[in-house]
């Protein structure tokens, strides 16, 4: 960047990004440690040792700076254009209206030991969930971070569509331990808890194998009453086991429906 452009920026920032001096740090100082620190990618102690600044200065005029910068989005964030009918593009050209693209990903994080349950995803990763959308041009116009590890993509979807779900944050993760144990399967290898399909399975397969054992070892006569408590057993297991799949599959047709409604309403306000 060179001297004019870092001018006309400190500039628009002083501006329409109400970015100003308090007598201690100038606003062409600020940029420049906010951008030192973007480009070289360093760490408040070294941006302390090069503008003999302490670390919370350094904090807080980088977030005074981030503020404004945000606030600029109006005038420098270009908005997409939408996929048209006559697009040649072969990647792009099946999908009319279109703005880009959005996906999810994981960023590793250190939290405190208290919030680490909520911050721990299927893999058992400490990560914080984070949304971002593209355009075609491979440029991001827009990212959603702050979300623990333990929340769903359709979750942080609708936080990014509807501001009243920003309730959601910060709040602990119904049965979690419960559900980690189902949905902590790794696609790549097959390790890990198993999914409700493979429970169904590996209880069917137990109860036969239990039922033959019984059949061939235990003598009807001397053990009427074990068998019958086994057998009781059994059926308890197998039907908590049909809740649960039942219970998980409205889940996923919920979550379906959910998730067909918010892109399509995105759809239709792009």
């Amino acid at each position: 960047m060179d001297r004019r452009t870092f001018g006309l920026l400190c500039e628009l920032l002083r501006t329409d990004g109400r970015l100003k001096n308090d007598g201690l740090v100038s606003v062409e100082e600020q940029v420049c440690m906010f951008l030192h620190i973007l480009a070289h990618h360093v760490k408040n102690r070294t941006i302390r040792g090069r503008f003999f600044r302490s670390g919370e200065t350094v904090s807080r005029y980088f977030n005074c700076v981030l503020q404004g910068v945000l606030r600029l989005q109006a005038n420098l964030l270009r908005m997409s254009d939408p996929v048209l009918d006559n697009c040649t593009d072969n990647r792009w050209k099946w999908f009319k209206n279109c703005l880009g693209a959005l996906d999810g990903t994981y960023v590793r994080v250190r939290v405190a030991t208290t919030d680490k349950p909520r911050y721990r995803t299927r893999k058992v990763d400490i990560a914080t969930n984070v949304l971002a959308a593209c355009s075609r041009d491979m440029q991001f116009t827009f990212v959603l971070p702050g979300w623990e590890g333990s929340a769903s993509d359709s979750r942080v979807l609708r936080d990014a569509h509807n501001k009243n779900a920003k309730s959601w944050r910060n709040k602990s993760f119904p049965i979690y331990d419960h559900l980690a144990l189902i949905f902590s399967k790794d696609r790549a290898n097959g390790r890990g808890a198993e999914t409700p399909a493979d429970m169904a399975d590996d209880q069917s397969i137990n109860d036969i194998n239990s039922e033959q054992m019984v059949n061939d070892v235990s003598p009807v006569s001397l053990n009427q009453d074990s068998t019958q408590t086994e057998g009781s057993r059994k059926r308890k297991r197998v039907d908590e086991t049909d809740k649960l799949v039942v219970a998980l599959d409205k889940v996923f047709e919920e979550s379906g429906k959910r998730m067909q409604m918010v892109t399509e309403a995105i759809l239709i306000e792009g």
